[in-house]
């Protein structure tokens, strides 16, 4: 039965409630490393509800914590009054978090004691958890294209602001994961795939969220790379790798930032679990980290383990559970009063306590001002890819009429990604209203939708359906006991369609009611629907058929059989929406899939079928199953959509409007959420033969994607012009009906890399990603995103710093020179055409072959805006650690002759000037 890592993150979250406790195994070594980057409360922790308020009056509640505050003492001393005050059961209440009311997470606080309850909440792209009245801002992503840490910091400006506005302390985010699969259902959510780019961006980022009062927590510490399996993922990583790619954001994130928190992984780094390993979270400690470590929801399999090795807030945890083993073998006194130090110690540092609440979770904390920042993000993110006979911009002189195709134009804009970080945008600027405001009266827009949608397609009716025994209408259902032997039989009937609920028998559920809601990702009203089937449709469905598995009955595989008989010929979507793994063939030729394991599988696909032919139908489902404490599979409520829709009519309609216009501009989409993984780069349904129809319909077109990560492109060269706009967040249309007409440059550059094909990838072996047996094995050690392309030799389809403009910048006179932290480059930019840009000149460096580094790495990058026919002699600093490598389990610098190049992407360096190590 599938173990899904949304469901193994509910039975993290079991292991926790019944304190199955695994020893504790023997703190390693401490790692060495050095880097090469510069409102009222309401508590459910397991005892009485207790309501908490902040408590401004210290003097006549807690006289001795005002006369200490007056008398100066630090944060830690003040932290230090208030442990010796605390019972265990206060201690331990402290350490718990839970979601209460509007609050994504909070602790009990310490009413007598005048602590009041910390709140957190996610996240790294806005406030989320169903907040109203917020910014949808554009995906971190589509901020890191910038390559801008001034709009980075205006950014984190925006998130503090509102976070403090509506009593959130801890801003959840960001987040400074490598890219390393690019399929990641959470790579919108980072700053891309190089660590001195994530590193400037977060600390940007951190800097600005903190600036506003709120803490800032950086996440997920230390590796972790995809959502298949990531509750029980192993991650195997070599040293090197660690100390090179994926710990020096964190690095940066505390030396150069202060930030105030830490969020734990979920996965296992080499053997032990994240939050789990004592060894990993010292390393905070030695970069002289002086706030508090969280575990992600889920995370914690062993809750005495975890606090022992330094994580001090737990979730999901029971107060009334843990609060009798303290001073027990395992989990000691001292163990407990640090983790509550720490909390305390950062409460007090950020006056946190005896000050008035200065929001609540309904203040309308989004502004003129917030929507004007996340304007200038959407328009500075964009990365204009092709320019084919300088089709764009659209000239309101030039085209007379536009033809404007896709769903994702209109009435489904994709502006944001899904999951614990999704933000409810207040507005969502459209890009068709958008483009007819600023064509103007003389250019002609028109509109066809062309079948394409990220939105939950409908199910295949009855009426073309038949059973297996070929009579009357639906599909033949049968249900298998998992593990029952040989002699089981298996239950069968007929259901009309593939559009089903599937729970265990309550007689037969082993589950404890009201202890976990898995999935494991923390939401808040209004409810998101679980898995895949995201709200990108709307509400969630609730005309599904229930299926409730046999009495006795707790695990069960299911399959369809029978006919599908369309009703056209032409071009269907078909698609599978729902939870745990699907695969579904026609005529035993393989359709779409829905699986974990991400072998060529897709959830959306685009097949053609021919009228009256009776398609054999084989629909293989594994619903989500988790343990219970006696070890037994246990199906999770879990559900199924099998989905179509006819496409031909669209796309030909599409095709028409391409063609009758002077200029096509078609939108397409992806959606990415935490909880699963692309199953491939490529767009999902009708998107790439819609292109295609309509590129050859008129050669005049221009594709906007607005995708969370890189996508294949199989009609690159039959297209004019594409913009990747990622997700823009609630001004979408605005910032790209600025960008089409040239309103703005697009200054934006790849913070990622997008590679000719899924197998052209740097990770592109089962065995890297989603691994075997739980184990994802790092074996391209360093040579992630364009170090990959640039050791091998592989061309990308787009490398990595790659965009284009409107104007024409040159790079010239390179000039280097020592300086005390290292080497500073200079080079002049000049733009040489006719109007205001954003160039982003870039420096890579090059070792000695003996270091064994993949050759031009980024070291420096320095974005200058120039009007038409300025030049400016920009400085690029490289700092002396950047020279370094991690060789033989410690820093060192390799002699030799090091190249310093300068470019404007990692393929473009036509500067270069060699150096010394300083």
């Amino acid at each position: 039965m599938l173990r899904s890592p949304l469901t193994l993150g509910a039975v993290a979250a079991l292991s926790v409630l019944a304190l199955v406790v695994e020893p504790v195994a023997p703190a390693a070594a401490a790692r060495p490393h050095r880097s090469r980057t510069a409102a009222p409360r309401t508590s459910t922790t397991g005892v009485s509800n207790t309501t908490t308020t902040t408590i401004p009056d210290l003097a006549s509640r807690c006289p001795w914590l005002e006369s200490a505050i007056d008398r100066g003492e630090s944060p830690g001393q003040l932290a230090q009054a208030v442990l010796e005050r605390m019972t265990v059961t206060e201690k331990v209440a402290e350490i718990a978090l839970v979601s209460s009311g509007d609050y994504e997470n909070v602790n009990a606080g310490i009413p007598r004691l005048c602590i009041p309850a910390l709140t957190l909440q996610d996240g790294p792209q806005g406030m989320a958890f169903g907040a109203q009245h917020v910014t949808q801002l554009p995906a971190p992503l589509g901020v890191a294209a910038t390559f801008d840490t001034g709009i980075a910091r205006a950014y984190g400006e925006v998130q503090g602001s509102e976070a403090v506005g509506q009593g959130v302390d801890v801003v959840q985010g960001p987040t400074l994961n490598i890219d390393r699969v690019p399929q990641s259902g959470r790579t919108y959510e980072g700053f891309g795939e190089d660590p001195v780019l994530v590193s400037a961006m977060g600390v940007a980022d951190i800097r600005g969220i903190q600036e506003t009062g709120a803490m800032a927590m950086a996440k997920h510490f230390a590796v972790y790379n995809q959502e298949t399996d990531r509750s029980v993922l192993n991650d195997a990583v070599s040293q090197r790798a660690l100390e090179e790619l994926y710990l020096p954001p964190f690095e940066a994130a505390v030396t150069q930032a202060d930030v105030s928190a830490v969020m734990c992984a979920y996965p296992r780094l080499n053997g032990t679990f994240e939050c789990q390993d004592g060894a990993l979270l010292d390393l905070l400690q030695q970069w002289g980290f002086t706030g508090f470590v969280r575990s992600d929801l889920g995370s914690v399999h062993d809750p005495l383990a975890a606090i022992t090795a330094g994580t001090d807030l737990i979730k999901p945890a029971r107060v009334d559970r843990l609060a009798p083993l303290v001073g027990q073998p395992g989990l000691s006194v001292s163990a407990v009063d640090a983790a509550v130090t720490r909390l305390l110690t950062a409460m007090f540092a950020h006056g946190l306590v005896g000050r008035s609440d200065a929001g609540s979770p309904d203040s309308v904390v989004d502004s003129p001002a917030h929507a004007a920042l996340s304007l200038t993000a959407a328009e500075r993110s964009a990365v204009l890819l092709k320019d084919q006979r300088r089709i764009l911009p659209l000239a309101p002189s030039r085209p007379r009429s536009v033809a404007v195709i896709g769903a994702d134009a209109s009435s489904a804009p994709v502006t944001t990604g899904y999951g614990s970080s999704q933000v409810l945008a207040p507005f969502t600027s459209t890009p068709l209203a958008a483009i007819r405001r600023r064509a103007g009266s003389g250019t002609t827009v028109t509109y066809a939708n062309g079948g394409s949608t990220t939105r939950p397609l409908p199910p295949v009716p009855a009426a073309y359906l038949t059973p297996a025994s070929g009579v009357g209408h639906g599909l033949t259902l049968t249900l298998a006991q998992t593990g029952a032997g040989p002699g089981a039989r298996p239950v069968q009937s007929v259901e009309p369609t593939v559009d089903v609920s599937m729970r265990t028998n309550s007689t037969s559920s082993q589950l404890l009611p009201g202890l976990i809601h898995p999935p494991s990702v923390e939401r808040r009203r209004p409810p998101i629907p679980p898995g895949r089937l995201l709200p990108l449709g709307g509400p969630p469905r609730t005309t599904r058929s229930p299926v409730v598995l046999p009495a006795g009955w707790s695990d069960a595989s299911a399959s369809w059989t029978g006919t599908l008989t369309p009703p056209k010929t032409g071009l269907y979507t078909m698609s599978l929406q729902g939870d745990g793994q699907a695969q579904l063939t026609l005529d035993g030729k393989p359709v779409v899939s829905d699986t974990l394991n991400h072998a060529l599988g897709r959830w959306s696909q685009t097949v053609s079928l021919v009228a009256g032919h009776p398609y054999q139908v084989r629909l293989d489902w594994e619903p989500v199953d988790a343990t219970n404490f006696a070890g037994q599979s246990l199906v999770v409520p879990s559900s199924l959509t099998l989905g179509w829709r006819y496409v031909s009519d669209d796309i030909a309609a599409a095709g028409a409007a391409a063609r009758a216009a002077n200029v096509a501009v078609v939108f397409a989409g992806d959606y990415s959420s935490e909880a699963f993984d692309r199953p491939s780069l490529s767009l999902p349904g009708d998107e790439n033969q819609l292109i295609t129809a309509v590129a050859a319909a008129n050669p005049h077109t221009v594709v906007v994607l607005n995708t969370g990560g890189p996508v294949l492109m199989p009609w690159l060269a039959k297209v004019a012009g594409v913009i990747e706009d990622w997700y823009p967040g609630e001004q979408a249309g605005s910032a790209i009906a600025a960008l089409l007409f040239g309103d703005v440059d697009p200054g934006g550059r790849l913070p990622v890399t997008f590679p000719t094909s899924d197998a052209s990838a740097a990770i592109n072996t089962t065995a890297q990603w989603p691994g075997v047996d739980f184990t994802a094995t790092y074996t391209e050690g360093l040579d992630v995103g364009y170090r990959y392309n640039h050791a091998t030799g592989v061309q990308p389809l787009f490398p990595f710093g790659y965009g284009l403009s409107y104007t024409r910048f040159t790079l010239g006179k390179l000039g280097v020179r020592r300086t005390a932290a290292g080497y500073a480059l200079t080079v002049r930019v000049s733009n040489k055409g006719g109007v205001a840009g954003t160039d982003v000149p870039q420096a890579y460096l090059t070792y000695p072959a003996a270091a064994g580094e993949p050759p031009a790495q980024l070291v420096a990058f320095a974005p200058v805006t120039l009007g038409a026919g300025e030049t400016r002699t920009v400085t690029l600093s490289v700092p002396a650690s950047a020279f370094e490598s991690y060789l033989n389990g410690s820093w060192s610098t390799t002699p030799g002759t090091y190249i310093l190049s300068v470019g404007q992407s990692s393929a473009d360096l036509a500067l270069r000037t060699q150096v010394a190590a300083p």
